[in-house]
């Protein structure tokens, strides 16, 4: 990468599973995870609250 020009509107890039993807993707990826993390966690929840009850 030794002497590139930055091109105009290059945007930042990130590697993710070696894939290169920009910040506005990653953000969409970590939403996710975190949507699916707290669904997880409600039924992490649900479940503990169901064993407590007997």
């Amino acid at each position: 990468m030794k002497g590139r020009k930055k091109q105009h509107g290059d945007k930042k890039k990130i590697l993710f599973n070696n894939q290169s993807i920009t910040n506005e993707e990653q953000k969409i990826i970590n939403n996710e995870i975190l949507q699916q993390l707290e669904i997880l966690a409600d039924i992490i929840i649900a479940v503990v609250l169901e064993k407590s009850k007997k």
